[in-house]
């Protein structure tokens, strides 16, 4: 397979007249994440007559505790990010779906990294796309392939905690997790 190079990421996005100047900027990040995503399997293009995407698999986990349903599930509030920038989450912890791997494989790598969760019993609630904005990379639209998963941890988990951090052992991240009751849609 042949590595996909910044530039020539750039001359791509380049012919569907999306800028890259903001990216690398604020919340959003750079053209060489995009590339790295790419070249990992962590994410594709799909280039058709509406334009060009970005695709990325990726696994969702609601978590919820089985001795206090009343408080909720399990959301990652916020993120410090390695350089020191904070990104808002407020969404359940979640994670790409590396190329060749399954939906569960994703799932246990993702629990292990970000909530130190070894044991727990699970079952896939859905699987659905959402389309909209890259919120990292803004100018492109992203579809996304959600996996969503209903996890229990056993007993003794630290993540029955009411607010914590962990830092990842993937990636140095630390993410920040509380019990969020989440409000009823009307």
């Amino acid at each position: 397979m042949a590595i996909l190079t910044v530039d020539d990421l750039a001359a791509i996005l380049g012919k569907f007249n999306i800028s890259t100047e903001s990216w690398g900027t604020g919340k959003a990040k750079g053209i060489g994440d995009l590339a790295e995503e790419i070249n990992n399997g962590e994410s594709s293009l799909r280039i058709n007559d509406d334009g060009i995407m970005r695709v990325t698999r990726i696994v969702k986990m609601r978590i919820i505790d089985p001795n206090n349903l009343a408080r909720g599930i399990l959301k990652e509030v916020f993120q410090i990010l390695p350089d020191g920038r904070r990104r808002d989450r407020n969404q359940m912890p979640s994670g790409r779906i590396k190329a060749g791997e399954i939906p569960e494989i994703a799932m246990w790598r993702e629990l292990q990294a970000e909530l130190n969760i070894n044991q727990a019993k699970f079952r896939l609630v859905s699987t659905y796309e959402e389309t909209e904005e890259a919120r990292s990379y803004p100018e492109m639209f992203c579809c996304y392939i959600i996996h969503l998963f209903e996890v229990i941890p056993y007993e003794g988990s630290d993540v029955f905690r009411d607010e914590f951090e962990i830092i990842a052992t993937d990636d140095n991240i630390r993410h920040h997790f509380a019990w969020v009751v989440e409000e009823k849609k009307k």
